[in-house]
């Protein structure tokens, strides 16, 4: 006899493995930056976008809003993001200036948030404008948390992470289908609420 409960006849299997892993990464970002583990080696890169409710957020609503927008180039918002958050994290490194950063964050939550709720409505250069300006400033605050000489380790430890989130926003939100967008764009909200919470506490 069939199990009634085997994964391949059950469509709603995928989803629920992603909504299992996302709460997984909800609960370690619900610390707030707890303190990073190791010095600066891959495993403390890659838990520090998941240390911190603003980078987590941020990453997965990157996902979602490639997602949502669509169409062929639907990669390139989360490819942009990794990139810049790269040479962020370097120029974060080299203590170099940039000023607001913590603001800049916590305002990445709440616009990336609004953009998911636009969707294909948002302008693609001013999106992708403000995609890689928030990433300057998540990867500056990366940069900066690193010392000891393995920062290399530690880049690619938090750019693995990085494309782990954008990825769970992402395949949820195809997972969901098309008839789910309001679901998707009523989850904006809420990213956009805890942005705008964030930027008020901040300034």
């Amino acid at each position: 006899m069939e199990s009634r409960f085997s994964f391949a006849k059950s469509p709603l299997a995928g989803r629920h493995m992603l909504l299992g892993l996302a709460l997984c990464c909800l609960t370690v970002g619900a610390q707030a930056h707890p303190g990073h583990v190791g010095n600066s080696d891959i495993v403390s890169g890659f838990m520090h976008p998941l240390s911190g409710l603003d980078h987590l957020l941020a990453m997965l609503a990157v996902g979602a809003y490639a997602a949502l927008r669509g169409g062929h180039t639907r990669w390139l918002a989360p490819l942009l993001f990794l990139g810049v958050l790269l040479a962020g994290s370097v120029a974060g490194h080299l203590q170099w200036g940039l000023p607001m950063v913590e603001a800049g964050i916590a305002a990445s939550v709440l616009v990336l948030g609004l953009m998911m709720i636009a969707g294909r409505q948002m302008p693609a250069v001013p999106g992708y404008a403000l995609i890689a300006g928030f990433a300057l400033c998540h990867g500056f605050a990366h940069g900066t948390e690193a010392s000891g000489s393995a920062f290399e380790l530690y880049c690619a430890g938090f750019a693995i992470s990085c494309l782990m989130l954008q990825t769970i926003g992402f395949s949820t939100v195809r997972l969901l289908g098309a008839r789910h967008a309001l679901w998707a764009r009523g989850s904006g909200a809420l990213v956009a609420a805890t942005g705008l919470m964030m930027l008020v506490r901040v300034v």
